[in-house]
């Protein structure tokens, strides 16, 4: 972005040079000098003379008796001469040069050429003495305005390095503003500078333009298939130090959460592994339809002793992959998913499993995941790249730890093609969240 306001700037320059229109300038210039006198010491003192009221010239020409008189020659108020007269003396001279600067190149010429003419005959004037026909100091006209215009155009070379230098100072000031008030999670690394808690997973944007529901199954997403088969090795590593349960959560809704739920569950399935689909976003519940599988019986009928868990689980239509739906929303989820009966449930699928692959409601939308994560469950938390804040992952966080849940590892979901290599944190995880688990363990006793 800030290479991006250089160039721009630089291309914003040039272009206002270029529809600039030109502007004219033309010179003239009076030479004065004393009246020759016979002796040396008379010259000498008459030049200093002259010297020393050059100031005197100058001012005399910018009153209004002199700019009025310009202005009745070339039809402008005396104001408007002004604006375009310049009146100046070189160093150690006795030279007065006239510039006149206009967008119009015959008005300069008039403008210079009236102003000498009514200069030197004011100076004449005012050096003439009483009585006498001859003024003591002679005004002669050494350059005439038509011999000395000039076009002036805009330095194109360095006002578009002006212009550039100053694109890149204000693009730096947007990037160091947007890094300092705009706290969303876009990359990996932002999500490492938001939180210790290790990255599992980088689920890439589906080409569609949106996250697809079981885009793995069949191979319609390439890239995401090779995005959930590196996040399956990783929950496989973590398998062996927090348990077989997953419960996979988000910050807010639409973070991508049921379709990183199904696609890692078939992944582990596709794997040879035994994975059960569990659906416990007893708001809104999204798995039975996704699979076109009825709701009834699911999870909440299970939960009311109206069915048994061998017959509210069904096949999804991928091998060695089995869900349990939803079944009818309650008016008590929270209530439901943390009884003693949905311990039952999971402990349960967790000795008939591989894997326990649990689709949640989100963290600080409704308080249901948390209780679905409790000592025996790991929680994954999905991060929408882009959506997600920085503080909104730190309150979801928080309330895992406060509820001594394991926040086994985060998955930032719709990211970026180019930014969508998984990282291997597996390691780096297990080892977070098995102190995580410690500590709130001690906390607890």
């Amino acid at each position: 972005m800030v290479i991006l306001c250089g160039v721009l700037g630089s291309a914003l320059a040039i272009a206002w040079s270029l529809t600039r229109p030109s502007t004219y300038s033309a010179t003239a210039q009076l030479l004065l000098s004393p009246r020759l006198t016979t002796t040396q010491t008379d010259t000498n003192a008459q030049g200093t003379f002259v010297q020393s009221r050059i100031a005197s010239y100058l001012h005399l020409g910018s009153t209004p008796y002199v700019l009025q008189a310009v202005g009745k020659d070339v039809n402008m108020s005396a104001a408007d001469v002004a604006g375009k007269l310049t009146l100046s003396n070189p160093e150690n001279t006795t030279v007065l040069v006239i510039q006149a600067t206009d967008s119009d190149a015959s008005s300069v010429v008039k403008i210079a050429d009236s102003e000498q003419t009514h200069l030197a005959a004011s100076i004449t004037a005012l050096e003439t003495p009483a009585g006498s026909s001859k003024s003591e100091v002679v005004v002669t006209p050494i350059q005439n305005a038509a011999d000395n215009t000039v076009t002036i155009k805009p330095p194109l070379k360095s006002t578009a390095v002006l212009w550039g230098i100053t694109g890149l100072i204000l693009g730096v000031i947007a990037a160091l503003l947007r890094s300092a008030y705009d706290t969303k999670i876009r990359t990996t690394a932002d999500l490492r500078r938001a939180t210790d808690v290790a990255q599992i997973g980088a689920i890439p944007l589906d080409s569609r333009g949106k996250d697809s529901l079981v885009a793995l199954h069949g191979l319609q997403n390439v890239l995401g298939g090779n995005a959930f088969h590196a996040l399956r090795v990783n929950i496989q590593f973590l398998q062996s130090t927090l348990g077989n349960i997953f419960v996979v959560t988000s910050c807010e809704r639409f973070d991508g959460r049921t379709t990183v739920a199904a696609n890692l569950a078939i992944a582990l399935a596709e794997a040879g592994k035994n994975t059960v689909l569990i659906d416990a976003d007893l708001h809104e519940a999204a798995i039975a339809r996704s699979l076109r599988l009825s709701e009834d019986p699911g999870l909440t009928d299970v939960l009311m002793g109206d069915c048994t868990l061998a017959d509210a689980v069904r096949p999804s239509g991928v091998a060695k992959l089995s869900v349990l739906t939803s079944g009818e929303l309650p008016e008590n989820p929270n209530e439901l998913l943390g009884s003693s009966q949905m311990s039952e449930v999971l402990a349960s699928c967790a000795s008939s499993y591989d894997f326990v692959v649990v689709d949640s409601p989100p963290l600080l939308s409704v308080a249901d995941a948390v209780a679905l994560t409790g000592a025996s469950a790991t929680a994954l938390v999905v991060v929408e790249a882009n959506k997600t804040s920085r503080p909104q992952l730190s309150r979801a966080l928080d309330s895992l730890t406060t509820a001594g849940a394991v926040p086994g590892g985060i998955i930032l979901n719709k990211i970026s093609r180019k930014d969508s290599g998984a990282p291997d944190q597996s390691r780096s995880s297990a080892r977070t969240a098995r102190q995580r688990r410690q500590r709130a363990e001690t906390s607890k006793s």
